[in-house]
């Protein structure tokens, strides 16, 4: 049993990357103040994910995040090989190590990375599960881009509308259309619609926007 003085103290073992300078971890969720500052604060962290349910509607990009993470934390499988976590006394670090000792990536540690994964394929059932979510999420966060204005207008679209339909026109190559949640596969985004469109209108932005977006969407930012 693991005692109460233990349970008070640091979180110890995760990425570096995870950690803030006081050695504590914060929600990496978009817009949440939620610090985990000990051992103890730690292990309730799926309550956490899982309580922000009621943020769907006042803060939906909080609540996004939050269910993404219930899922990113449920991996269990290497992406790149046949290696998976193989007892329950293994947890989703061992998944992280081996991935960067044996592939010297760390696509698993972070949620971009998560996303990159799902529009690689690469998740299997887990990569299904959060097919719509990474999809609510690139709507969010094509919202909140720097060019959204210019973007929208490009495409006649409003920019105070909720931009579903812009998403689609940026997506349209989806491998299965008729599935609104596919992705399109990093290589292909917007390749569609390339920089030479002859929409003039589009002519002298269009390039500059293009490669930012496909370099966004490319590191799982987007």
């Amino acid at each position: 049993m693991t005692s109460p003085g233990l349970m008070s103290g640091p979180i110890l073992g995760w990425p570096q990357s995870w950690y803030d300078t006081n050695r504590s971890i914060p929600c990496p969720a978009r817009h949440c103040s939620q610090v985990f500052d000990t051992r103890m604060q730690w292990t309730q962290r799926f309550k956490h994910f899982e309580d922000q349910w009621g943020q769907r509607e006042e803060v939906p990009e909080t609540h996004t995040d939050h269910q993404i993470l219930l899922l990113f934390m449920e991996q269990e499988a290497c992406p790149y090989c046949d290696w998976a976590i193989s007892s329950s006394k293994e947890d989703i670090r061992f998944l992280f190590d081996h991935e960067q000792r044996e592939h010297g990536t760390s696509d698993t540690t972070d949620i971009d990375g998560f996303v990159r994964l799902v529009r690689r394929q690469a998740l299997g059932q887990l990569g299904l599960q959060a097919q719509e979510l990474v999809f609510w999420r690139f709507l969010q966060k094509l919202k909140v881009h720097k060019d959204f204005g210019l973007i929208s207008r490009f495409f006649h679209y409003a920019e105070d509308e909720v931009p579903i339909d812009l998403a689609n026109t940026l997506l349209f190559n989806r491998p299965h259309r008729q599935y609104m949640y596919y992705p399109v596969p990093p290589d292909d985004f917007l390749m569609h619609l390339v920089p030479s469109n002859n929409q003039r209108e589009m002519e002298f932005h269009w390039p500059e926007i293009w490669n930012d977006l496909r370099e966004m969407y490319r590191n799982g930012w987007l």
